[in-house]
């Protein structure tokens, strides 16, 4: 009987089921490969799109806020608006709050209406720190595509 057993067990890679298990086998090793690949695309395409727009937004935000601070036009809501209009890229909105105590307050707008920020659109952030009337404040700008 244990003879029998050991013969059968044998037959499944050396008789005539012998291409049963190498089908087998194959089959595995293309579920394998095909998960791989299939896994790699999706982590591929999660991280190819968005962050490097966001990171353009990112700079465009700072450029701006460090060129209003080197002109020092901190005072004027209109020169501040006008600067951003001149040199803001028109397919962007940005809103320019600051906070010189507790609170904060809109400062400055451009190629939006209001000073509301959007919903369902990816807003990008930033601070700086600015000297207005010897007083230190905090300008928070918030740009996103139009």
């Amino acid at each position: 009987m244990k003879m029998k057993m050991i013969a059968r067990y044998l037959s499944l890679f050396c008789g005539k089921n012998k291409g049963f298990v190498f089908t087998i086998d194959a089959l595995i090793a293309v579920v394998i490969a095909v998960t791989a690949i299939a896994a790699s695309s999706v982590y591929i395409g999660m991280s190819a799109g968005e962050p490097m727009a966001g990171l353009q937004m990112s700079r465009t935000g700072y450029d701006l806020l460090t060129i209003i601070n080197h002109k020092g036009i901190w005072l004027s809501q209109s020169d501040i608006e006008a600067e951003l209009s001149a040199l803001l890229p028109s397919s962007y909105a940005m809103v320019i709050k600051e906070q010189c105590d507790t609170t904060w307050t809109n400062l400055a707008k451009a190629n939006t209406e209001t000073f509301d920020l959007p919903e369902k659109k990816e807003i990008v952030t930033g601070e700086r720190i600015f000297v207005k009337e010897l007083d230190y404040c905090r300008a928070r700008f918030y740009i996103w595509l139009k």
